[in-house]
């Protein structure tokens, strides 16, 4: 994977809440652009089998450090 330079990202995750009200995850994934996170998550969509799961690419920024 190549990171951005300014270290933002994109990461694929498993998501699935339970009727408790818990919450289990899976970090799949760390992409530098929202087509190859994309491109993995139309592959993990076999994941999502039941209702309460759900898969997604989501954007992570990092704050710039001061100098």
């Amino acid at each position: 994977m190549q990171e951005q330079e300014n270290g933002n990202m994109w990461i694929l995750i498993w998501l699935a809440m339970n009727s408790g009200g818990s919450m289990e995850y899976y970090h799949l994934g760390t992409y530098a652009t929202v087509e190859e996170c994309g491109a993995q998550l139309g592959k993990a969509h076999i994941l999502v089998t039941k209702t309460g799961e759900t898969i997604d690419c989501l954007y992570i920024e990092v704050p710039a450090t001061p100098n």
